[in-house]
């Protein structure tokens, strides 16, 4: 089976029972739609275990492209290099939409550790296409920044998918299902709608664990959702 999952955000216990709740097992896939890091108490260790799973197939959102710019300002520093002042103040942003907690622990590391997790993250893409069951799906954490139906997705450039708002998930690529996170649902009264959201041409997988939300992860092959909370 071929799961989706986004904004894990660091719950790693809440994820183990997650995977246990959905049977999870070496025979199947699991894609992580971005927010892997920040906000919950355990960013480096989801990481850790996330590295040691070959079928877990992580896209790169906001949160690990910040945590990556954070850990090559270090070696830049290291090497004596000249950081900008605004990669410092993309940092400093970073800090206050949760990623302080995940710096501090990162900065505990030993090097070989952090550079291990570095070229992990390096290795990701902003953007996964999928083909299952005859039906095509385009994984891009926050939606596609100025989405044309004329442009090719690698014609992007990766800020395209990194710098976006909520309105760059309401797109419609043809012949594709767009999958993504980053953008918990709220009803008319602001509370969260925790639960993951399929309609056509667009599932929206973030159930808001960030922000007092739950887990939610989806089956692409039987349409089924399993949460847990945080």
């Amino acid at each position: 089976m071929n799961y989706l999952i986004s904004d894990i955000h660091g719950n790693l216990e809440a994820f183990k029972r997650l995977l246990a709740e959905a049977k999870f097992s070496n025979d199947d896939n699991l894609f992580v739609v971005g927010g892997i890091v920040d906000n919950g108490h355990e960013s480096i260790e989801l990481i850790k275990d996330l590295m040691l799973r070959d079928n877990v197939f992580p896209i790169m959102g906001y949160h690990e492209f910040s945590l990556l710019r954070f850990l090559k300002n270090m070696q830049k520093k290291a090497n004596g290099e000249e950081i900008s002042p605004k990669s410092n103040e993309a940092v400093l942003k970073w800090f206050s939409d949760g990623g302080a907690e995940t710096a501090q622990k990162v900065l505990e590391l030993p090097e070989e550790e952090r550079d291990a997790i570095c070229d992990y993250l390096e290795d990701m893409d902003v953007f996964m296409e999928l083909e299952i069951d005859d039906v095509s799906y385009v994984l891009a954490p926050g939606g596609i920044r100025h989405y044309s139906p004329d442009k090719e997705l690698e014609d992007y450039d990766y800020k395209d998918m990194i710098n976006t708002k909520e309105a760059d998930t309401n797109i419609s690529i043809p012949g594709a299902t767009l999958v993504t996170g980053a953008f918990p649902l709220r009803n008319d009264d602001g509370s969260l709608v925790a639960q993951i959201t399929v309609k056509p041409g667009h599932i929206m997988l973030d159930c808001g664990a960030a922000c007092g939300g739950r887990l939610g992860m989806y089956c692409i092959e039987t349409g089924e959702s399993f949460y847990e909370d945080v």
